[in-house]
């Protein structure tokens, strides 16, 4: 077997089995959390939670989406595209 062709197949067996490692811990801290376990984690006082998968802002999706409106209208309005 080559050399190139094992470390491909390390790389392929990390890539999938780091995440599923991540999600199985995740789900028994969350278990022992319910139960009584381990301390119920909360935020600190000023500290904003993140949204879930790294989702942006709300404020900055809607002012996003107003950007696009407004240029879309400078293309397809009045005396857009040489009218």
């Amino acid at each position: 077997m080559s050399g190139y062709l094992l470390w491909l197949i390390i790389v392929v067996a990390v890539v999938i089995l780091v995440p599923l490692a991540a999600a199985v811990i995740r789900s028994i801290d969350y278990k022992r959390q319910i139960s009584g376990k381990r301390q119920m984690r909360t935020l600190k006082e000023g500290e904003q939670a993140k949204a879930e998968g790294g989702a942006p802002d709300m404020d900055m999706e809607i002012l996003a989406a107003e950007a696009k409106m407004k240029s879309a209208q400078n293309v397809m309005g009045p005396g857009g595209l040489g009218g």
